[in-house]
């Protein structure tokens, strides 16, 4: 029982987002959509919709294509701290909604997913093999994911489409690449800062641990 409990208390950050993710897509599942929670480009009805839209998606199966791997990469990552895996999300989410405001592309008319969360957890993700694991294959796997994922957002902010689209089966819309790429770059900033702090701590520490 402590051991669930534990669990529970040590990932509730992830069952935090579990249930906004549901309660806003619930919708979907009864037959009705996201649309109030959906970012509109200069027709928004209400400001919060500007924070809203990641959470929502157009059909079931884009919510679960969005929401499973995250949910996966989220609860593996190998950060420990739960609030420093919040201000992972945090600082990813404000790179999509700068995207959004300052970036999108014309043809847009509205915008609603996860998808550019996502690509910002792959990202740290593969930080974390590369710089957190000691086995080789380990860290090749987490170079050859960091590298693909820079080759999948040049491809699409060069052609504007997702390379392999028949994956999508037509049910997610129009993919909003900069939201994509500002996950990315917002990952490896957000990574760094982390990684520029613990090696403060490792050298504050030093002295004691040697001791």
């Amino acid at each position: 029982m402590k051991n669930i409990k534990y669990f529970f208390i040590a990932h509730f950050d992830l069952f935090l987002f579990l249930l906004i993710l549901v309660v806003i897509n619930f919708p979907l599942f009864i037959g009705g959509n996201t649309n109030n929670f959906a970012f509109y480009f200069g027709h928004t009805k209400h400001w919060w919709q500007i924070f809203t839209f990641v959470f929502a998606h157009l059909t079931v199966f884009h919510f679960f294509i969005d929401v499973l791997p995250f949910l996966a990469l989220y609860f593996f990552l190998d950060e420990k701290n739960p609030f420093w895996r919040m201000f992972y999300f945090l600082i990813i989410w404000m790179g999509n909604i700068i995207a959004v405001l300052f970036f999108h592309p014309i043809n847009i008319t509205s915008i609603r997913g996860l998808s550019g969360i996502t690509y910002g957890f792959i990202i740290i993700t593969a930080l974390e093999l590369i710089f957190n694991r000691k086995d080789k294959i380990i860290k090749a796997a987490g170079i050859f994911s960091f590298f693909f994922m820079l080759w999948l957002v040049s491809y699409e902010m060069i052609n504007q489409k997702f390379p392999f689209q028949f994956l999508l089966l037509g049910s997610v819309g129009i993919p909003v690449f900069v939201c994509h790429l500002a996950g990315v770059i917002s990952a490896i900033f957000i990574f760094s800062v982390r990684q520029v702090i613990k090696q403060g701590d490792l050298s504050k520490n030093f002295p004691n641990m040697i001791k």
